[in-house]
């Protein structure tokens, strides 16, 4: 059976939420919002990222906007879903690693987020 659980980024408080309950959020127009606990009748949106299925090689789970890195091969890639293959991948962050890859969880190791950790987009 696939496990189906998501993470969310609150850019306004800058934090991920790892639980929160259907009863909280609302969605609108394909988007989620989530109700403000601290001051009722408030919403705000969340970047949802999903969960893969996948845990790296340390038992990690990995979820959409990870960035995970083949220490072995000195490769970098960013967890996304390709809606056209049907398929998460990791796609490259820097130039010579020209392709992306399937997600190898034996190998891979998650080392951050694109929310938490923007600098890691940007390692050469």
């Amino acid at each position: 059976m696939r496990t189906i659980k998501c993470r969310a980024w609150d850019d306004f408080k800058k934090e991920m939420i790892h639980e929160f309950s259907a009863y909280d959020c609302h969605a609108d127009q394909g988007e989620l919002r989530i109700s403000d606990q601290d001051n009722f009748g408030d919403y705000y949106e969340l970047k949802l990222m999903q969960f893969t299925g996948l845990t790296d090689k340390n038992g990690v789970e990995i979820y959409e906007g990870d960035v995970v890195c083949w220490k072995h091969l000195d490769s970098y890639g960013m967890v996304y879903y390709n809606e056209d293959e049907v398929h998460y991948f990791a796609k490259p962050i820097r130039s010579e690693d020209a392709t992306e890859s399937y997600l190898d969880s034996n190998y891979m190791e998650v080392i951050g987020n694109i929310h938490e950790n923007p600098e890691l987009i940007k390692l050469k």
